[in-house]
């Protein structure tokens, strides 16, 4: 196993010094590499010669009670537990522990034994890549036909994985076209909490409920106004609507004002933004909030899966729901039929609800409740039996396996300097005298165009730069230097240098590293780097960074900056000529209006 410390700054691990930059080569059972992983300060490469433990999984997803694919995991990974799959599991994205059960803070707090061989990562693709196991299965969804539309860098991020696992038919279509190893089906697990269906009793009053994050892709609108044109004027029905966040069709905190005393809005959940906000409901609190309603709506236009009411058809609620993408596997309840598609601001299309045959049919249910009833208990009944069936499936294919990975070995790309021809045009307008190449891959060909070349690369890198620019007939010029400060590093007589060049470097290095690189650069000249885009057909490396304009915009925020494609949008161009932030102030968010704001600026 092969670690590198990207921090910036040496680090102490387990009373071993860790310089920053370059790989090391540790056993895969070194405490230094488990404990480096763990804190998120080294990068892993897998050899393979590595052995590694074969008789537990790594399992990898977001942990918070308010989050949908962490909600999913914790029960995937209790029914796992209840297989005996042995799982050792860490958060990603963020870790917020209130609301989670007892038994899931307990497998958090657990003492990693080593790398595994097999990891399970139950997320967006973006994270597939930070598992450090040979053999990865990424576990993930969408809810719109083209997630490349919107997220273009995750054609190359499902390639971090061996195999796809997917919980519905409609998402193993929407990877299909463009993942092309395994896609294994394998349903989300509901929380056995709500597997007690109840019989309901008639009653003088009838409740309609609905639930989620009622997002415009959820219809909550859509839904009021069904609800108000199937019962214009009864005062014996009701419909109560819980979201979280405020959301209710728009965004966060824009509950719109509704003037009828028949409609409630609950709204739970906290975030950065609102940390005093209510707690979410518990999957406890939620069933008898089930058991209190006499039918459950649910009319989304999209849906990866469809958690929600597959939740609710288990306690026995009558169900009616749209029967489109990720819901449309779903087993039981009163399905409504598509009327036609529409753009989806997330890449692709939704499917729109017939909202007539909606209407018709929340009338129908309200003049034939007993009947309804009876029906939905028996489909209650019938989900009990498969609510642990994707937790077998992935079970099996963890036993299957065995740690190979089917991923291509991933080779730093050759190549054709011509592709960059306009990177060095632009250069050309703008050195006024010697350049200084930070990372080394630019130096043979701005040399070879004339100009006034120096280099500085990272220690582990120095022997082969050295090597790669004598076989090509040019002096070298070269120093090995902790790029993070190389405005410090002397330069042993080199001439004071009018700009500051990088090909291809960035793409390997985190956020923290990239932002310490420009600051250091600053301090020598203006600085000008490129960068593959996610249009780019290959990889450089396993840590490439293949992100689209926008991300480096926002990386880059607070920096005096010019940004531009060329090569046929393959690759990005950036121009710093500005200062950024402290290097101690790196973490925080941009606002709508395009500020960026640190976490120590913050008022809450």
């Amino acid at each position: 196993m092969r670690i590198r410390n990207h921090t910036g700054k040496h680090q102490s691990l387990e009373g071993v010094q860790i310089p920053y930059g370059g790989w090391l080569e540790v056993a895969p059972d070194s405490p230094v590499a488990t404990t480096g992983y763990r804190r998120g300060v080294l990068d892993l490469q897998l050899t393979p010669r590595d052995t590694l433990r074969r008789d537990s999984v790594h399992w990898k997803s977001p942990f918070s009670l308010a989050d949908g694919y962490a909600t999913a995991a914790e029960q995937m990974c209790m029914a796992l537990d209840l297989l005996g799959v042995p799982l050792y599991m860490e958060p990603c994205w963020f870790d917020e522990n209130e609301g989670l059960r007892e038994w899931t803070l307990g497998k958090l707090k657990e003492e990693f034994p080593g790398f595994m061989d097999v990891g399970i990562c139950m997320a967006t693709a973006g994270e597939f890549k930070l598992l450090p196991t040979r053999y990865r299965i990424g576990y993930t969804m969408y809810e719109s036909d083209n997630p490349l539309e919107r997220y273009p860098e995750w054609r190359h991020d499902c390639d971090r994985a061996d195999m796809l696992v997917v919980p519905s038919v409609y998402c193993r279509d929407v990877f299909q076209g463009f993942f092309k190893r395994d896609i294994i089906m394998a349903p989300l697990v509901t929380s056995p909490t709500y597997h007690f269906p109840k019989k309901r009793e008639v009653s003088d009053t009838f409740t309609f409920v609905s639930y989620g994050t009622l997002s415009s892709r959820k219809a909550p609108l859509e839904t009021i106004e069904c609800f108000q044109k199937a019962f214009p004027d009864r005062k014996d029905v009701r419909l109560v609507l819980k979201t979280r966040f405020g959301v209710c069709g728009y965004s966060y905190h824009q509950i719109p004002p509704i003037d009828d005393e028949r409609i409630t809005v609950i709204s739970t959940g906290r975030n950065p933004q609102n940390p005093k906000g209510d707690l979410d409901w518990s999957a406890e609190q939620m069933r008898d909030w089930l058991y209190g309603a006499d039918c459950m709506l649910f009319l989304s236009k999209g849906e990866g899966y469809g958690l929600p009411p597959r939740e609710g058809l288990a306690t026995g609620i009558p169900l009616i729901y749209a029967s489109n993408t990720g819901m449309a596997d779903i087993d039981g309840g009163y399905p409504i039929r598509t009327h036609h598609v529409e753009q989806s601001p997330i890449g692709g299309y939704w499917r729109i609800p017939d909202w007539d045959q909606a209407i018709d049919r929340m009338r129908w249910v309200v003049d034939h409740r007993e009947l309804v009833y009876r029906q939905s208990y028996d489909d209650g009944v019938r989900q009990t039996a498969h609510r642990i069936d994707g937790a077998k499936v992935l079970r099996d294919l963890v036993a299957d396996v065995s740690g190979y990975s089917v991923r291509k070995p991933i080779e730093p790309v050759v190549e054709d300097t011509r592709d960059h021809a306009e990177f060095y045009d632009i250069i050309g307008t703008m050195a006024k005298g010697p350049i200084l190449d930070i990372g080394g891959n630019a130096y043979i060909p701005l040399k070879k165009r004339g100009y006034d070349v120096y280099a500085v690369c990272p220690p582990d890198a120095y022997p082969t730069v050295c090597e790669r620019i004598a076989k090509a007939g040019l002096p070298v010029r070269v120093q090995a230097a902790n790029l993070a400060q190389i405005s410090k590093v002397s330069l042993d007589g080199w001439p004071e240098m009018s700009l500051c060049v990088s090909q291809g470097l960035f793409q390997d290095y985190h956020v923290e590293e990239i932002r310490l690189i420009a600051n250091a650069a600053l301090g020598i000249a203006p600085l000008v780097f490129s960068v593959p885009s996610v249009n780019y057909p290959g990889q450089y490396s396993e840590f490439a960074r293949l992100g689209w304009r926008r991300q480096w915009e926002d990386l880059l925020n607070g920096y005096r900056k010019d940004l531009r494609f060329y090569n046929k949008k393959r690759h990005i161009m950036a121009l710093v000529s500005g200062p950024g932030f402290p290097v101690d102030k790196l973490n925080g968010w941009t606002t709508k209006d395009g500020t960026w704001r640190s976490y120590e600026e913050s008022d809450d």
